[in-house]
């Protein structure tokens, strides 16, 4: 959100000096009759929709670029209970919490309240959301989608 409306700002500011250029050029050519300085204008007004059209294009490129990042990323869409359920275990620790599905395999040793304290919860959904709710509240949501890698949806 913040990236398009910085785009945006950068445009509508690229307008504004693109229409004060031909101006500035009329007034140093005032030398030249209308007949050569209207062709000047239609070349400038030209070349100015030009410039707009190819920082559309940008934007639009923008706009794809975390769609274009993310499809390097395994996941798996829909993780049934039997898939999350069969990583159970320290070595292979899938957890699910408000509907995503992470890998927390590799944030275990490094869990402040030691990997014991998870791994009863590896391969499940309700029970780690709840004990997870109990111990941390909401407080460590964004820790979770850090440290976990996500492998999709809850089904």
């Amino acid at each position: 959100m913040g990236l398009i409306f910085l785009l945006a700002l950068i445009t509508a500011c690229t307008q504004t000096q693109e229409e004060t250029q031909p101006k500035q050029n009329m007034v140093a050519d005032n030398s030249q009759t209308q007949e050569e300085t209207q062709p000047k204008q239609n070349m400038v007004a030209d070349n100015s929709q030009t410039q707009n059209n190819a920082e559309l294009e940008k934007t639009a490129e923008a706009k794809q670029q975390p769609a274009d990042m993310m499809k390097d990323v395994p996941k798996i869409e829909g993780v049934t209970q039997e898939e999350l359920a069969s990583h159970n275990s320290e070595d292979d620790c899938w957890i699910s919490y408000d509907g995503a599905v992470y890998d927390i395999t590799d944030f275990l040793p490094i869990h402040p309240g030691t990997a014991a304290a998870i791994a009863p919860y590896c391969g499940t959904s309700e029970d780690f959301a709840q004990a997870f709710n109990a111990q941390h509240g909401t407080s460590k949501v964004k820790k979770l989608e850090k440290e976990g890698e996500y492998k999709g949806t809850y089904n």
